[in-house]
């Protein structure tokens, strides 16, 4: 069976960072604190979706993400050049390791159905 997550993270003016994501009906809206930036908070709504897919025990799973660098990063179509992102793209290539049947696509944001929980 395929199954197909939704991604997104945002972060305030404040620094304030909040992760989404979806998965069929439910859905998941967690503040994940502050001092960081929307990569980070992509990045960390990436990391949130591998915990959950290999706590679900899910196989052949898309991952859909409207963050474009994200996308291309972990998929090797560009470096990661922050010394900061390269942990989280180190960290979450370390856990698709662990799940080979995941796919990473991009969709504009206004096709994002993590992105309209915010």
């Amino acid at each position: 069976m395929n199954t197909t997550i939704f991604i997104d993270g945002s972060c305030s003016r404040d620094g304030t960072m909040r992760v989404a994501l979806t998965h069929g009906r439910y859905y998941i809206v967690k503040n994940i604190g502050t001092g960081g930036n929307s990569n980070i908070a992509e990045y960390n709504a990436l990391l949130y979706a591998l915990l959950y897919i290999q706590r679900k025990e899910l196989k052949n799973v898309t991952i859909i993400s409207d963050f474009l660098s994200l996308v291309q990063q972990m998929n090797g179509k560009c470096k990661v050049r922050s010394p900061t992102m390269k942990f989280y793209f180190e960290k979450a290539s370390q856990m698709i390791e662990q799940c080979p049947t995941i796919n990473i696509l991009h969709v504009k944001r206004n096709n994002n159905l993590a992105g309209k929980l915010f």
